[in-house]
């Protein structure tokens, strides 16, 4: 069957050189049968060159026709189509992982950016700074317990003293009397000891080793930068104070560049898509630091909490004065939790008194993590400027409501959350401030809780409202690990509204984005090999099945314990599987009697453990 060459159904073909020159000669030999075409005499030479000109003009048409055939395009071309479609290629992510470095107690810190490595060159450096303590915190359990030395630090063999104070101006603890200590756990023995959920600090000898987990990320991006657990133990940069570093567990993500065929199929899959919110999940997607994204509507009415009046006569009183000066800055936060479906909060009401010429006023929102502290050391949701040029400008000086803009869509039933407030200028004096009030006693918010930053949990409330909007949709996100999403929220607010995409929001529908929250997911189980097989070949597939399960799901996805055991059951050399158990961060862990899945909220997203609640997967040989 004859060759066909150029413009076919099958897309550009090029005709071969030799091909070139065979048809050539024969056109030449149709006119005059007797000249020579050996090669080597000049007739060949001359039609050799020429040849060659038209074979290269004949590739470079075929290039521009792989542009015009979709199919046939690969790597600049291919993304001549997406980003004509607004689908851009996947660049390479790097993989994180947490190291375990180990040194003298001093309190040595070591700094983000510090540099550890395998021995055959791949470095690792940390996202954030830890020290290596001398003093550690530790929260008292029940009483006569046991208390383990807290996370991240490790390693721990003997300490010196134990105090209700770090400077030990506190109450003395005696050894052999109050506690004894063996292997990172304090023995409490029912004598002297601190009262339950007190928090009391612990002196490690000068000589004691304590190991701390810092979160690091690869140098270089792609997979060749993923490592297994243990290959990390070379101090690249020197560091003085860390005498041993490695990881306990396997890198995660770490991604080469996007191949042709999978950005194909991309952008085939983006074809005739209406713009609407599975799109603006869609395109937020394609970042290369976002593992997955979700979109959904919600839809808020106006409500006001509490329901107290401002102006009843006794229910209110004057609140302590708020970041006087530099040397006396405070912050005041409160929790809540919104009541009924979603909802859009637009504002947020206090009862405030303005004292001369106070300083913007600063609120944020957040998404409340365990207790205070946890909660404000993450990024806000929102973070909005208040000033006094927007108090009612009939009754500057009196008592009255002031509403802080706090713009978010995100509200759920299901979670806490804190507002905090503060002077956004910590040089005010004395004569210019706010007042807030308070309520001092009572019951008036179920939910509520007020904080003083750098003091305890006060037994009061402040006064205030949320306000809430209208419709709006949440784009719920979930970054790559080693990426932060405040990073990319302003990519992707513009992202939605290009108008030259076409891919914009709905006109008065607010848009939020937001982070979406770890749900840490362990897995453990007895799994029966065939005895053919190798336990360590089986177990590291088992454990890859698992992980691509549980890390491809997105957010909102619950995982589905049944398809836990399938992936394990479907792994090459796995005969039975027995005592399966999935756990979420440190929830009870669910067996196969339960018949339960593992609920993930739709702010949330599943992610395999990566040693915040234990190893992620922890699975022992079956007894054949």
């Amino acid at each position: 069957m004859k060759t066909s060459y150029g413009f076919t159904i099958n897309g550009y073909v090029v005709k071969p050189l030799a091909v070139v020159l065979e048809e050539a000669f024969s056109r030449l030999h149709a006119i005059d049968p007797r000249v020579s075409t050996t090669k080597g005499t000049w007739i060949w030479q001359v039609y050799k060159s020429k040849a060659l000109e038209y074979n290269e003009l004949d590739k470079a048409i075929g290039s521009l026709a792989d542009i015009i055939n979709f199919d046939n395009a690969a790597d600049w071309s291919l993304e001549s189509w997406g980003n004509s479609m607004g689908v851009h290629k996947k660049n390479a992510t790097r993989a994180t992982l947490v190291l375990k470095c180990t040194g003298p107690a001093s309190g040595y810190s070591i700094p983000s950016g510090s540099i550890f490595s395998t021995r055959t060159g791949i470095s690792y450096q940390t996202t954030t700074t830890k020290a290596i303590p001398s003093i550690i915190r530790v929260r008292k359990g029940a009483p006569s317990g046991v208390d383990n030395i807290p996370w991240p630090y490790s390693d721990v063999t003997s300490i010196s003293w134990i105090n209700s104070s770090p400077n030990q101006l506190g109450d003395v603890y005696d050894e052999t009397t109050d506690w004894t200590f063996i292997s990172d756990q304090i023995t409490w023995l029912g004598v002297d000891e601190p009262a339950e959920g007190t928090y009391y600090y612990m002196g490690l000898d000068a000589t004691e080793n304590v190991s701390v987990s810092i979160a690091s990320i690869a140098i270089l991006a792609g997979a060749t930068s993923s490592v297994s657990e243990g290959q990390i133990t070379e101090n690249t940069g020197g560091l003085g104070g860390v005498s041993a570093v490695t990881n306990e567990y396997a890198s995660i993500g770490g991604a080469d560049i996007e191949s042709n065929s999978a950005y194909r199929r991309r952008i085939k899959s983006t074809v005739n898509t209406q713009f609407g919110y599975q799109k603006i999940a869609q395109l937020t997607g394609e970042l290369d630091a976002v593992r997955a994204a979700k979109c959904f509507q919600t839809v808020g009415v106006d409500v006001a909490f509490p329901a107290a009046a401002w102006d009843v006569a006794g229910t209110w009183t004057t609140f302590e004065t708020m970041s006087m000066h530099g040397g006396d800055d405070v912050v005041y936060g409160q929790t809540f939790v919104p009541t009924g479906s979603r909802h859009t909060i637009k504002y947020i009401t206090l009862h405030a008194q303005k004292i001369g010429s106070p300083p913007p006023l600063r609120l944020k929102l957040y998404m409340w993590h365990t207790d205070y502290a946890t909660t404000v050391a993450n990024s806000p949701i929102s973070n909005k400027v208040f000033s006094e040029d927007n108090v009612n400008p009939d009754y500057p000086d009196d008592w009255q409501e002031i509403q802080v803009p706090c713009r978010f869509g995100g509200q759920d039933p299901t979670h806490t959350y804190l507002f905090t407030f503060e002077n956004d200028d910590a040089t005010a004096d004395v004569d210019n401030h706010w007042k807030f009030k308070y309520q001092s006693a009572g019951d008036e918010y179920a939910d509520g809780l007020m904080y003083i930053e750098g003091s305890s949990q006060a037994n009061s409330d402040i006064a205030f409202k949320t306000n809430w909007g209208g419709a709006s949709y949440n784009l719920i996100v979930s970054m790559m690990p080693g990426y932060e999403l405040y990073d990319y929220t302003g990519q992707i607010e513009a992202m939605i509204i290009d108008f030259n995409r076409k891919c914009y929001s709905p006109i008065c529908i607010q848009g939020n984005v937001i982070e979406a929250t770890m749900a840490c997911i362990n897995v453990t189980g007895i799994v029966f090999i065939d005895p053919s097989q190798d336990w360590d070949n089986v177990i590291a597939s088992v454990n890859e099945a698992v992980s691509s399960y549980i890390n491809g799901l997105g957010p909102g996805d619950n995982v589905v314990f049944s398809q836990v055991e399938y992936v394990i059951m479907h792994t090459t050399g796995v005969i039975k599987l027995l005592n399966c158990t999935i756990k979420r961060n440190a929830d009870s862990a669910i067996t196969k009697a339960l018949e339960l899945d593992v609920i993930v909220g739709e702010l949330e997203i599943a992610e395999l453990d990566a040693g915040i609640y234990g190893p992620g997967t922890n699975f022992t040989q079956g007894s054949n």
